[in-house]
Parts: structure tokens; sequence; C-alpha cells
């Protein structure tokens, strides 16, 4: 099997959302569920996906194709543009946003935060999100950045170990209010960074 490794494109939005969506570990859907009547999340993910004047846009999508189809994705922009902005707070309603605020407000300065990295569960163990983190590092040592940073929950051990292998470290840990509407999660979200050499 050949793997491809590109700049997303717009037509590849449809593709990407659901391995965005998985890759937030429930994050996604609790903070869009319902906020359009009769439109799911990843419905709504993939509209934002599509457009280029927002974080999860193609344009800061890496993805990862085999046998022409979408298998794998690498989301990320600089860290100093990670926050709540303007859309969001007319958008998600606030007792949302409040509860996920702390996630929000974290971040590792002079790092490329990587929002989203995501792999098919048919083509996991092969290497390929070690491959798109080679790219999120050649990506932001291209932007002038000296760092990558990202967000793990806790409890996602399988994450944690893969990005500790490529050298992350953890910068801190935050509790995650529980929410009858936000999946499960124990330990709170990890930020973690790795420095560039």
């Amino acid at each position: 099997m050949q793997i491809t490794y590109r700049p997303a494109e717009q037509s590849d939005a449809n593709a990407i959302a659901p391995l965005m969506s998985e890759a937030s570990y429930g994050t996604m859907d609790f903070l869009l569920n319902g906020v359009i009547p009769f439109i799911s999340s990843n419905k709504i993910l993939a509209m934002l996906v599509g457009r280029d004047d927002n974080e999860f846009s193609y344009k800061n999508t890496t993805v990862a194709e085999a046998d022409g189809k979408v298998i794998a994705i690498a989301n990320g922009y600089p860290a100093a543009r990670h926050g709540v902005n303007d859309a969001m707070e007319k958008f998600i309603p606030n007792e949302r946003l409040d509860i996920m605020r702390p996630f929000f407000n974290s971040k590792a300065p002079g790092s490329l935060y990587l929002c989203a990295l995501s792999v098919a569960e048919k083509y996991r163990s092969q290497g390929i999100g070690t491959s798109l983190i080679d790219v999120a590092r050649e990506q932001a040592k291209n932007q002038g950045l000296n760092k990558l940073s990202l967000h793990a929950w806790a409890d996602n051990t399988r994450a944690i170990k893969l990005y500790e292998s490529k050298g992350f470290h953890e910068v801190e840990t935050f509790p995650i209010e529980k929410h009858k509407q936000l999946q499960a999660h124990e330990g709170g979200i990890v930020l973690m960074a790795v420095d560039l050499d």
C-alpha cells in the first residue's frame, strides 16, 4: 500500500471532518452537537474545514491518502491562534464553552499547535501518525516556530504513548468539569510539547 502525504484540499472536507472529530475524543461533538438544528456535528465541522477563515480549515490540514482515500489527518496552526474567538462566542452555547475554556486557554507559546491528529482505525500502527508528526515538525520550522504542542485527554493512553515516543513531554494537566453531554474522561486534559532541534 502506497501512502501519500499532501496538503488538504477543500474537496477533502467531508473526509477530514470525521477524523478530526475522532481526534477530539468527543470534544467536537460536545461543542457542536445541536448548535444548528438538524445538522450533525460532523456536518458542521465539515463546513468549517471547507472554509479558509478558521483554524479547522483544510488550509491548516495535511492528509495521508491511500488508494485515493483520505486515511489520516493532521491539523495544525500557530498556538497563538488557539483560543475562543468571537465567532465561537456567538455560535457555541456559553455553558459548553465555559466547560472547555481551560482547554482553550492552555497553550505553549512559540509552538505549532496540533489541533487534531487522527488515523483511520484500519490503518493504525503502521507509522502514519508518526509520519504526520514529522510533517508537522517541518511545517513548524518553516513558520519559524521552535516547538510542537498538542492536547490529549489524560485517559487517551495510546495517543500519549505515541506523543512521548516522539519526544513530547507534559507541560500541564488541568481538570475539565463533567457534563452529561461530554464523553466521560478521567484525569482531565494534558498539554504536551516538544522542542524542535
